[in-house]
Formats: structure tokens, C-alpha cells, sequence
């Protein structure tokens, strides 16, 4: 899996109320991480200038 892949994985498991504990737990830790947050803002930013230019 690439790292996009992943960190798209953990967010729905993060917020999926019926998935086990233990994994929501892991992918939330996951998600606090430096380089999963660095991605997250860069990719927000780039969804909020493509979707601005669109407009």
C-alpha cells in the first residue's frame, strides 16, 4: 500500500463506530503522528486551492 492508501485507511477506521477498539485505537495514534499530520495539511491545502480554482 502506498502512504496515501494508508492514511486514507486509518481515517475510516478511526471514525468507523463498529470497528474493534484496539484497531480504531492503533489508527488514531497513527493519524497523531508527525509525518501523517504533515501529510493531511499538505493534502487539505491542495484540495482547498484545486477546489478553489474550480470555482
Amino acid at each position: 500500500m502506498d502512504f496515501p492508501t494508508v492514511v486514507a485507511w486509518a481515517e475510516s477506521f478511526a471514525e468507523d463506530d463498529s470497528a474493534p477498539i484496539g484497531l480504531r485505537l492503533f489508527c488514531m495514534v497513527l493519524l497523531g503522528t508527525d509525518p501523517v499530520r504533515q501529510f493531511i495539511t499538505d493534502r487539505d491545502a491542495e484540495q482547498d486551492k484545486d477546489s478553489g480554482a474550480a470555482r
